[in-house]
């Protein structure tokens, strides 16, 4: 995987290009399309140090950073750049100016893999050029994934060069804000957690005498339970090991809100104070939610299409015909554990063990009502 970074994006957007593909790709024209170029046009901007204010100038590009449409109207600036990474049989991901590139191969083919996603990157620098966007090779990152079995057969020790910069493989970077490790264990990424969480709490601790417990509560989802819980579908098949590390934080915010050693139960607290969820059961609640929404309309199309109803498989068996039943949907075979982690595993394993009539609510609020109700059944009984 390539995590490509790009020089002030949003400052480099050109209006005359971005005019043309609203228009000729997205169909915007007319009333639609002079609102957007009157949102943009005539800007000014002006540089304030200490007490001084420079002169002001007109902004000739860019589109404004902190906005709900900014991301968006970037996101069509760079709308072409599929197609580049396509031709060389990659994929890739964006969330506004965070993109990645990735592809995959047999051990014995990753030097192939090297050369292809270096050819795709030369492409996209070369688009990029063309388009007045510049890739920063010097902040590009190269990531390696593969089993523990398996890392041995990747050249980790060649680095890439792209564009005169030497890049050496990374063993874990950072995305979104969550960090992925070369063996997609999530180890640095429930560290971090960890880390960053007690730290809050240790804050929290000097201040909590002094703070009601709605407010302490509100302080606790904010800075704690948040991070929790924050793309936590990923950390589903972690060890047995980490999930404890992750229950830890939950643990010990409820001794912090309620008062308690470490020596106290903790179940009471967490059960019928708080009603929180166990760590465990808190990743099974996103992996269901994300399917009820993949199943209904609401999920994006590379999630919805990893969900498949067992009712739209071809029935082969009195089995197949009973799950489509119970509103089962499809789990494709893995022959590793490290595939069960993934979404289209684990996502069904966990949506195939609720009841029908979790499963069949009519609408999502209803849903997470009943399923929380269940898998709060599960944590304590």
């Amino acid at each position: 995987m390539a995590l490509l970074d790009l020089s002030a994006a949003f400052d480099t957007v050109d209006y005359e290009i971005l005019f043309q593909r609203l228009e000729t790709v997205c169909g915007i024209a007319g009333t639609a399309l002079a609102w957007i170029k009157s949102y943009l046009s005539d800007r000014k901007q002006a540089i304030k140090c200490g007490g001084a204010i420079s002169a002001t100038s007109n902004l000739t590009c860019g589109v404004p950073q902190g906005s709900v449409l900014g991301p968006l109207l970037f996101l069509v600036y760079t709308i072409g750049l599929d197609d580049v990474i396509a031709r060389h049989d990659l994929k890739n991901h964006a969330y506004a100016d965070d993109a990645q590139i990735y592809g995959g191969c047999k051990p014995s083919e990753s030097d192939a893999l090297r050369v292809k996603m270096l050819d795709c990157i030369n492409d996209v620098n070369g688009w990029m050029a063309s388009n007045r966007l510049k890739l920063n090779p010097a902040k590009t990152e190269f990531l390696w994934c593969s089993t523990p079995r398996m890392t041995h057969h990747v050249d980790y020790l060649t680095p890439f060069v792209v564009d005169g910069a030497t890049i050496a493989s990374a063993k874990s970077v950072k995305l979104l804000g969550v960090y992925i490790d070369s063996e997609l264990s999530m180890t640095k990424h429930v560290s971090s957690t960890v880390s960053s969480c007690f730290f809050q709490l240790r804050r929290l601790k000097g201040v909590r005498r002094s703070l009601p417990l709605e407010a302490a509560k509100t302080v606790v989802s904010s800075f704690v339970t948040s991070r929790v819980d924050y793309c936590n579908g990923l950390l589903a098949g972690i060890t047995q090991r980490q999930a404890d590390r992750m229950q830890s934080i939950l643990n010990a915010s409820a001794r912090i809100l309620y008062g308690g050693t470490k020596r106290d139960h903790i179940t009471p607290l967490i059960r019928d104070k708080l009603h929180w969820l166990r760590f465990t059961q808190r990743v099974t609640f996103k992996l269901c939610v994300l399917v009820y929404k993949s199943l209904h309309g609401y999920a994006p199309n590379y999630l919805a299409k990893l969900v498949v109803p067992v009712s739209n498989s071809r029935p082969t068996s009195t089995m197949r015909l009973r799950s489509a039943d119970s509103l089962n949907v499809t789990r494709p075979r893995t022959r590793l554990k490290f595939g069960d982690r993934g979404f289209s595993a684990a996502a069904p394993d966990a949506w195939n063990s609720l009841p029908t009539h979790v499963k069949s609510a009519p609408s999502l609020d209803a849903f997470t009502d009943r399923l929380k109700t269940e898998l709060f059944r599960r944590s304590y009984e």
